[in-house]
């Protein structure tokens, strides 16, 4: 999957990857959009 993000938040994803010690900015999508999901299916 691809998707164009505005430079703000992929410089907040960076930030949170690198406080986090990550490789990838994946994980941090890929819970963003976990929790973004489960909140619109309210659970």
């Amino acid at each position: 999957m691809q998707a164009d993000l505005p430079g703000e938040l992929v410089a907040a994803i960076d930030r949170l990857k690198d406080d986090a010690g990550l490789r990838g900015r994946a994980p941090i999508i890929e819970e963003a959009l976990r929790f973004y999901i489960e909140a619109k299916q309210g659970t």
